[in-house]
């Protein structure tokens, strides 16, 4: 079980969207973090402070280690839109819940 995030922070939510994929649809998840924990709801929050919007193939190599995040921020591969400031104070506890996450292709 993932640590709490903070009892001093503020609530906030991050929406990832990823594009194509074997079925070539569009999914997105949701992500509220408060002090309390965590809730994860399928589709996009029209208020999320951020949303991380992707392909899936690059979904992919970003899970697997073969594209890092800064190459994909840097050539546009990855949009980001909103407050990015926001994942800040999430890195260390997201990396404790996606720490071993890996995105695996539908058969």
């Amino acid at each position: 079980m993932a640590p709490s995030p903070g009892a001093d922070m503020r609530s906030r939510t991050i929406t990832l969207v990823v594009v194509g994929g074997p079925l070539d649809v569009t999914s997105a998840l949701s992500l509220l973090v408060a002090a309390e924990g965590a809730t994860l709801a399928p589709g996009e929050c029209d208020d999320a402070d951020v949303t991380i919007r992707l392909s899936f193939e690059d979904a992919l190599a970003l899970s697997s280690g073969t594209l890092e995040s800064a190459t994909a921020l840097r050539d546009g591969r990855v949009k980001v839109a909103g407050d990015l400031a926001a994942l800040t104070p999430l890195g260390p506890w997201l990396q404790v819940v996606l720490g071993g996450a890996e995105i695996q292709p539908l058969d």
